[in-house]
């Protein structure tokens, strides 16, 4: 139940990033086990297999291949059935034209485009396989199919300047938005993660919409840094990606960073996040300061937890040389 759950809730995330401008295909893999215990009521059988393949929501191409072997009678049919979960049954969806007969053991590659209602019930997890034999005409063998979105990982270095301490070269752990956008005007926003990041600025992140190949920027805010996109695009490569901000400046968008020590870091000061560091925010950390305000809150720059004239000095320092974001 919870994977069905799951599912359907990755399936509507997709579908409303398709409409927010996402253009890619999304490719859903698939990889399911086939056996007796599924069937309803459960059968005894040594038979066994796998349906492994993927369903791409543009084509909506349905292709797999289904191997099976040790039945203990012989093919007579096979298809696709649904919708209905785990533990239940429901009609044919797709006869498999391609199945071989008569035989306890094989393997067959289907392939089928489907409507928008039959896409909307396989990737909430309603669609199962069934493979029907002599033994057991209604079926033997059976696989509920779940398809799961990819992952693909990347590896981020992203040093913020009032938390880090050059002198130790480490940075106070803080969390972090990472968004991924189109790579053409106007941007559009792919798919958004958070992160905590590490005492040396590192973190990985696990986005399931993108693809390989494709051209991406990356966008990171804090919730005082100043917001600082990737310098160039950055394209996943077998699923992974890596991006490290901190070794050049021009490793920000329009070099759009600080040099402290050795590490180029995003700049700190925008409490408000409106996009500059600025009077508004040294005038919000002034009014903190002078209440003693302590805790996780934006106007403590330097991650001790309290606000004081060490917040208000970075800050000063960033308004003072109009620091500001700079996009594509």
């Amino acid at each position: 139940m919870k994977t069905r759950t799951l599912c359907s809730a990755l399936f509507v995330s997709a579908c409303v990033l398709v409409l927010a401008g996402a253009s890619q295909a999304t490719v859903w893999n698939i990889n399911n086990v086939i056996n007796g215990a599924q069937e309803v009521p459960p059968v005894t059988t040594g038979g066994s297999g796998t349906i492994v393949g993927t369903y791409d929501d543009v084509t909506n191409q349905l292709s797999a291949t289904i191997t099976f072997s040790g039945l203990t009678g012989t093919t007579s049919a096979g298809h696709y059935h649904g919708p209905a979960a785990a533990g239940s049954t429901a009609g044919v969806r797709i006869g498999f034209t391609n199945i071989p007969l008569g035989v306890t053991s094989g393997s067959f590659s289907p392939s089928h485009t489907l409507t928008a209602s039959q896409e909307t019930e396989l990737l909430s997890g309603l669609w199962y396989v069934n493979i029907h034999t002599s033994f057991r005409p209604g079926g033997e063998i059976r696989g509920q199919i779940y398809p799961a979105l990819p992952q693909y990982n990347l590896s981020l270095t992203y040093i913020i300047e009032g938390l880090y301490d050059s002198g130790l070269n480490l940075m106070v752990g803080d969390t972090v938005t990472v968004n991924i956008r189109n790579s053409a005007s106007p941007f559009a926003l792919i798919e958004s993660k958070k992160v905590k990041l590490s005492n040396a600025g590192t973190g990985v992140l696990t986005y399931n919409l993108l693809a390989n190949s494709t051209a991406y920027y990356i966008q990171v805010t804090h919730r005082n840094g100043l917001e600082t996109w990737s310098g160039s695009t950055v394209q996943f490569t077998s699923n992974a990606a890596s991006y490290d901000f901190t070794t050049s400046a021009a490793q920000s968008y329009g070099s759009n960073a600080v040099l402290k020590g050795t590490k180029y870091c995003a700049y700190s000061g925008d409490t408000n996040q409106d996009g500059a560091i600025d009077a508004s925010d040294l005038s919000q950390i002034d009014n903190d300061a002078t209440g003693f305000v302590s805790g996780y809150v934006p106007t403590d720059l330097d991650g001790n937890d309290f606000v004081d004239g060490s917040d208000a000095a970075i800050a000063g320092n960033n308004a003072f040389n109009f620091v500001g974001v700079i996009r594509p």
